[in-house]
C-alpha cells in the first residue's frame, strides 16, 4: 500500500497547488480590475484636461485672430493715410515728378518679384516705371501693384512702401494736370462765349438819328457834306421858330 499513500500524498500536493493557483488568479483578476478602473479614471481626467486645453487653445487662437485683425486694420489705415498725404503733395505740386524719379533705380528690382504678382503684372510694373509721365488710369494701375507688394512684403522689403509713395505722388500729379486742363477748358469756353457775344453786339445795326437820315438824304440829292450840314441847321432853326407860333395860335372856334 505504499504506492497508494504516495499517490494520495502527491494528489494532496497537487490539489493544494491548484487551489493556490486559482486563488492567485482570482486575486490577480481583482487587482487587474481595480487597475483598469483606475486607468479609466485617469483617462477621464486626461480627457477633461484635453478638453480644457482645447477650450484654452481656441480662446488663445481667437484672441490672436482679433489681434491680427486689429494689426491688419492699423496697417491698412496707415497705408491709406500715407497714400492720401503723398497724393495731396503731388496734387498741390509740392512734390513734382522730377523730385521722385531718383528712386526709380531702387524700384526697378521689384519687377523681378513674381509672388504675389503675375508675370504680366511684373512686366507691366517695369513699363510703368519706364514712363516719365503717367495718366490717371496708369497711376491707379501702378498703385494697385504697389498695394499687393506692400501687403505681401511690406514688413520685409522697404522698397515696396517707396513704390506705393511713388505711385501716390504720380496719381496726385495726374489729378492736378486734369484739374488744370478742366480750368483751361472752362476759361476757353468763357472766352469763346464772350467773343460770340461781342460779335452779336457788333453785328446789331445801330438806329440812325434824325440828323443822320436828313444828312444822308441831302447827300443823295447831290449836296456836299458841308452843304448838307448847313441845310440841317437851317431846317432845325426853322423848325424851332415854327414851334412857338403853333403854341401861341388861338384855338379855332367851333361853327354854330
Amino acid at each position: 500500500m505504499p504506492e497508494l499513500e504516495l499517490f494520495l500524498t502527491m494528489l494532496g500536493s497537487l490539489l493544494t497547488l491548484l487551489i493556490s493557483i486559482v486563488s492567485l488568479a482570482y486575486w490577480l483578476g481583482k487587482k487587474f480590475a481595480q487597475m483598469d478602473e483606475r486607468f479609466r479614471a485617469i483617462d477621464e481626467r486626461f480627457k477633461a484636461v484635453d478638453e480644457r486645453f482645447d477650450t484654452f487653445g481656441k480662446g488663445v487662437n481667437e484672441r490672436f485672430d482679433v489681434v491680427e485683425r486689429k494689426i491688419g486694420n492699423i496697417t491698412e489705415a496707415t497705408r491709406n493715410q500715407l497714400e492720401f498725404f503723398t497724393e495731396f503733395l503731388g496734387f498741390r505740386k509740392v512734390i513734382e515728378q522730377r523730385d521722385v524719379t531718383f528712386v526709380k533705380g531702387e524700384l526697378y528690382r521689384l519687377s523681378s518679384i513674381h509672388n504675389p504678382l503675375t508675370k504680366e503684372e511684373s512686366s507691366r510694373l517695369k513699363e510703368l516705371l519706364d514712363k516719365e509721365k503717367l495718366s490717371l488710369q496708369e497711376a491707379d494701375e501702378l498703385r494697385e501693384i504697389a498695394r499687393k507688394l506692400v501687403k505681401e512684403y511690406g514688413d520685409k522689403i522697404g522698397e515696396t512702401w517707396k513704390l506705393l509713395m511713388y505711385a501716390s505722388v504720380m496719381r496726385g500729379i495726374a489729378l492736378s494736370e486734369l484739374e488744370e486742363q478742366k480750368q483751361q477748358d472752362k476759361s476757353l469756353k468763357r472766352l469763346l462765349s464772350e467773343l460770340k457775344s461781342r460779335e452779336k453786339v457788333a453785328k446789331k445795326p445801330r438806329k440812325l438819328s434824325e440828323m443822320n437820315i436828313f444828312v444822308r438824304d441831302q447827300i443823295k440829292a447831290g449836296k456836299t457834306f458841308a452843304e448838307a450840314i448847313k441845310a440841317w441847321k437851317e431846317y432845325k432853326a426853322s423848325k424851332s421858330a415854327a414851334k412857338p407860333t403853333e403854341e401861341t395860335k388861338p384855338p379855332e372856334t367851333p361853327s354854330q
